[in-house]
């Protein structure tokens, strides 16, 4: 049986490949597959988050795309979105979470939890999750 994720691959701006770093510590991925069609409900509960994961200096928080940089640089600027932006696979980043935007926490590569924006969690939620051995 073949795993249902098998090209996932993850660049940052300039174009690096930064795969590998995605399996090592606790990341906050805020997944936006396309910056268009997010919803911007929940925006501010997403926006909240982020800011407070920045007070915890173990978990890395991160924007996760399929659009443009020139769009991603937009929607952030729009929504104050504080984290960083990398770029992975539209299909990939559906496989992962179908929700648009959407929030997962993994752990050394492993998924801890994933949530649908609706469901955004609060920052004590997170940490016990990644607190946990």
């Amino acid at each position: 049986m073949k795993p249902p994720i098998t090209d996932f691959a993850v660049v940052d701006p300039q174009g690096a490949d930064i795969t590998e770093q995605m399996f090592t510590g606790t990341k906050l991925f805020i997944i936006v597959y396309d910056v268009g069609l997010a919803s911007k409900s929940n925006m501010d509960k997403i926006r909240n988050l982020i800011k407070s994961a920045e007070a915890h200096k173990n978990i890395e928080q991160m924007i996760l795309t399929a659009s443009s940089a020139a769009e991603v640089e937009a929607f952030r600027h729009e929504q104050q979105l504080p984290a960083p932006y990398n770029f992975c696979d539209k299909t990939v980043l559906k496989t992962i979470l179908r929700s648009n935007p959407g929030i997962a926490l993994w752990k050394d590569g492993t998924v801890l939890a994933n949530w649908h924006d609706n469901d955004t969690p609060a920052i004590n939620e997170v940490l016990a999750l990644a607190e946990k051995p």
